[in-house]
């Protein structure tokens, strides 16, 4: 696009292309706001950016942010299957909750498996990962989703410094998370230990 053609009236961005402001910009918003609070001597801070959330040091009162983890067959981001307890970390979830339409019975769903152009169908209902950088949890988030739960799990293994929780379909959770605990709040799914 043309960035001569682009013109911005109030909150509307008008070009005679294509303008995507997705993939990473979340994630790295997330970084530069992290960047300009502790700049101004902000502690401690929660920055949710839709799906992308920055957590700087504590809670204010000492504890752990508590963090929820949404139901992802449920299309509604005020469901939690589950919660985790932490400080200081980025956390982005990539899951088939939210943006989808369904026809004849069938979900449609955002992250769409380039080997064929239709979205990604490998039981996972959602990837969250958990890093110090929001725009590395961001480019994980997604590429992990569709690596599918092995292959997913194989390369989040490899990674220093790089956690993950995956949710399936059928409502069970696996967590590669050696400093913070998974607590189901919904006791239709259930916390499984992976084996290959």
């Amino acid at each position: 696009v043309d960035c001569n053609k682009v013109k911005v009236v109030g909150n509307k961005v008008y070009t005679d292309g294509i303008l995507d402001f997705g993939s990473v910009v979340k994630g790295y918003s997330g970084d530069k706001v992290e960047e300009y609070l502790k700049s101004k001597g902000v502690k401690s801070a929660l920055l949710n950016l839709g799906g992308n959330i920055q957590l700087i040091g504590k809670k204010p009162s000492g504890e752990q942010f508590v963090i929820g983890l949404a139901r992802p067959e449920i299309h509604n981001d005020n469901e939690n299957m589950a919660v985790i307890k932490m400080n200081d970390i980025a956390f982005v979830t990539s899951g088939i909750n939210q943006r989808f339409f369904e026809e004849k019975g069938k979900l449609y769903h955002h992250i769409i498996d380039a080997n064929d152009g239709y979205p990604s169908d490998n039981n996972l209902g959602s990837v969250s990962i958990y890093t110090k950088k929001g725009i590395n949890a961001d480019l994980l988030s997604t590429a992990i989703f569709l690596l599918g739960l092995d292959k997913g799990m194989e390369v989040v293994n490899k990674l220093d410094g790089v956690d993950a929780i995956f949710v399936t379909r059928d409502k069970k959770v696996y967590s590669t998370l050696k400093d913070a605990k998974v607590e189901i709040v919904d006791d239709t799914y259930t916390l499984e230990e992976y084996k290959k």
